[in-house]
């Protein structure tokens, strides 16, 4: 056979092997984070809080609780430090503009030993992977808070129906941090009093109103 032909058929052969290469999309799990809960320094044992995390979809494959992606748990791996170690995705989290946010809502429980206690979280494909950008770390102090005090029945960091501002009620024991419903709707914790007269938390569904946007548990414009 002719050097040329031979040398011609050679050079096909690669570029048709490279093209396959090329056209082979590059699966890769990726995250950033974006935003979560800032718990106080202290919190009293036992005390059960609502918390939030938003993690951004940075790589190539799409999130959802049926092919095991979760947020889970960090410093050290996979604690039950607050009650839950991993947290499946809700939806579908896609790799693409205005569909790639992850938002997790879950509720969390200090422990019941005093002591310091690490608060961080990141995201992982059970079985196969953890991956991306941890959360912040957070430490946090526990403490017995049995002895009494003279500490309100119902606290409201924000004040009350404070709608530009991400408030934390605590009320008995139990601790809920206002949250977004959707992008125009948040849900606003206040304290108030009951018929009897008695301190007591109540809830509000608050419409951020055109021009407003409800980002990370507060209307912004």
């Amino acid at each position: 056979m002719d050097k040329r032909l031979l040398l011609l058929i050679g050079l096909l052969m690669v570029a048709g092997c490279q093209s396959n290469v090329q056209g082979k999309a590059t699966v890769v799990n990726n995250a950033a984070f974006m935003s979560q809960t800032q718990l106080p320094s202290t919190i009293c044992t036992g005390t059960q809080t609502q918390v939030y995390v938003t993690m951004i979809n940075t790589g190539t494959t799409t999130w959802n609780a049926s092919a095991g992606y979760k947020l889970g748990s960090q410093n050290p791996g996979d604690n039950t430090n607050w009650g839950t170690g991993r947290v499946p995705v809700s939806g579908n989290v896609k790799p693409s503009a205005y569909q790639n946010l992850a938002y997790f809502q879950f509720n969390i429980r200090a422990q019941a030993k005093p002591g310091t206690y690490n608060y961080q979280w990141k995201m992982l494909r059970e079985g196969v992977e953890w991956f991306g950008a941890s959360s912040p770390n957070q430490v946090v102090v526990v403490k017995d808070c049995t002895t009494p005090s003279s500490s309100p029945a119902c606290t409201d960091s924000d004040g009350g129906r404070e709608y530009r501002v991400t408030g934390r009620t605590c009320f008995q024991g139990n601790c809920q941090t206002d949250y977004c419903l959707s992008t125009s709707q948040l849900i606003e914790f206040f304290c108030t009093t009951n018929a009897a007269g008695a301190p007591t938390r109540n809830t509000e569904v608050y419409s951020c109103g055109a021009g407003n946007m409800c980002i990370n548990g507060t209307c912004l414009r």
